[in-house]
């Protein structure tokens, strides 16, 4: 596109925004967006079972890797992090804290 061309565009461009602008039309867009129909799914279909192992398969996806605790997770996160010869562990708020 030539430098005169696109001058012209970009000032286009402007000119049919400001008269969109005039004419109401970004309140109109706005409220054909609201008025969407949005049906989504609220809750999840899956048994626990199922749901671990999604979220097993996803981790796998990613190259994570799950680890599944033996009964005492204080134990087997000391395990994991000295395998890893990792000190840090960082746990989201509601994890318990024993």
């Amino acid at each position: 596109m030539a430098s005169g061309n696109s001058r012209s565009y970009i000032l286009n461009r402007i000119k049919v925004a400001l008269d969109a602008k005039e004419n109401n039309r970004a309140e109109l867009c706005a409220s054909e967006w609201q008025e969407l129909p949005r049906h989504y799914r609220r809750f999840g279909q899956l048994e626990e079972a199922e749901l671990i192992a999604l979220f097993d398969s996803r981790l796998r996806h990613y190259n994570g890797t799950p680890f599944y605790s033996e009964g005492n997770v204080r134990e087997d996160i000391a395990k994991i992090l000295a395998s890893r010869a990792k000190r840090v562990f960082i746990v989201p708020p509601a994890f318990p804290q024993d």
